[in-house]
């Protein structure tokens, strides 16, 4: 996964932001960094300090310096920062144990973290180290010049449970979940501009003990009743209409949600690396957290289990209950559970109430067209009802990416939603 842009205001997301933010926080911690003007600004004896950064960096990473620090602390909104100076090895220790960390968007609450260790070390130019939090361990290195510094970190392949396990107090599912594979991340970052770069790779992710599998046949049970709602109507439908109740309008919406929500859904392990990128690019460029990024399989997480809010905690527990519902129950399961459990504006959950409330049909009565309205409306059902102009050209585009469905069918199904526009 790639992406490059501006710093975001808020930290990155998920696995990859966790890191970042790492990578960062000693900046923040030290008040080195300051965009605006690449200067420290402090008080000496009361009075103020201002001096450029290179400077306090070299200055802080000689002989004299780090004896000058060694010993000493300094209380920060973080928690208590201490340093040690090892002679040796010509080397800065900064520590901070607890430290509690504010981020926004990422959480609601500042997280606590028992420990976090920085290694400084230098020559000429050139800056390394190392960033500890209990087992996990990244590596750092940076050029320094007057006016920037060139900033890089990696993890390397690093154990996800060791990774969950920095933040278990703020994810409950971590203490039942047993989490394989690894993950690794590399970050460069260039300051004052904040411009960055960001790779991250996993292997070999699963997770098991959350309990998903008890949603095994869930769906095909509310699908059932609908049907047998629907059924149950005949007389008010007719004969004709009743016996309708197993057409292909399923197997349309189906086609149609993946369009519009998911495209690599038959492709990914219930999270997707490149998605996660495009999200990275959106949300620097708006200035915020705004685009989430999830999967299929993340969505119905956050449906059935860990609800809506806006932070990256909660991206990180989806991605635990997508990696074990993507074992435990397979792709069409996982589908159908996210068509019975999805909400589609106005107090409406699940297809076939959708599909009742909009159309007055049983869902697998549904046309292409139909399927193609309605799966557009997942991202934002009030924003659809509201601006039908723009819900049709979602609808139209989420057509075009329709599979197992002619091209004729395909421009049947266009002509449909323009003769709608008329109409509305």
């Amino acid at each position: 996964m790639r992406a490059r842009r501006a710093w975001p205001k808020g930290p990155g997301l998920g696995l990859a932001g966790l890191f970042g933010l790492a990578l960062l926080l000693p900046v923040q911690v030290s008040h080195w960094y300051s965009q605006a003007t690449w200067r420290w600004h402090t008080e000496l004896a009361g009075l103020p300090l201002t001096l450029p950064v290179a400077d306090v960096l070299r200055f802080t990473t000689t002989p004299p310096g780090g004896l000058l620090l060694n010993g000493r602390h300094l209380q920060t909104r973080y928690g208590r920062v201490e340093f040690q100076w090892r002679a040796a090895e010509g080397q800065l220790q900064v520590r901070c144990a607890p430290c509690r960390i504010d981020t926004p968007g990422f959480s609601e609450r500042a997280l606590d973290v028992a420990s976090l260790q920085l290694s400084v070390q230098r020559s000429g130019d050139r800056l390394w180290g190392q960033i500890e939090s209990g087992t996990v361990r990244a590596y750092w290195w940076a050029v320094l010049s007057e006016n920037h510094i060139a900033l890089s970190g990696a993890l390397p392949d690093t154990p996800l449970a060791a990774v969950y396990a920095l933040f278990a107090a703020a994810i409950p599912e971590s203490a039942s979940a047993t989490i394989d594979g690894d993950v690794a991340v590399r970050v460069d970052l260039q300051l004052p501009s904040g411009e960055w770069r960001i790779d991250m790779h996993t292997r070999g992710l699963q997770v098991a003990g959350l309990g998903t599998e008890r949603l095994r046949g869930v769906a095909s049970s509310v699908m059932h009743a609908a049907a047998v709602v629907d059924m149950g109507d005949a007389n008010n439908m007719g004969e004709g209409q009743a016996q309708r109740s197993t057409g292909p309008g399923r197997l349309y919406l189906r086609s149609a949600v993946i369009a519009a929500e998911d495209q690599n859904f038959f492709e990914h392990a219930g999270y997707d690396t490149q998605a996660i990128a495009a999200s990275f690019t959106a949300n620097v460029e708006r200035g915020g957290i705004l685009l989430g990024a999830s999967t299929l399989t993340q969505q119905l997480a956050k449906l059935l289990f860990v609800g809506d809010e806006r932070n990256h905690l909660r991206k990180l527990r989806e991605l635990l209950y997508a990696l074990e519902m993507e074992r435990t129950l397979g792709k069409a399961q996982i589908l159908d559970l996210y068509l019975a459990a999805a909400p589609w504006g106005e107090n409406l959950f699940g297809a076939d109430a959708a599909a009742r409330h909009y159309f007055g049909k049983h869902i697998e009565t549904l046309n292409i067209a139909e399927a193609a309205w309605l799966a557009s409306m997942l991202r934002n059902p009030a924003r659809a009802i509201d601006d039908p102009a723009t819900h049709l050209q979602r609808s139209l585009w989420v057509v075009d990416g329709m599979r197992r469905i002619s091209q004729r069918q395909r421009q049947h199904a266009r002509g449909e939603l323009r003769q709608w526009r008329k109409i509305m």
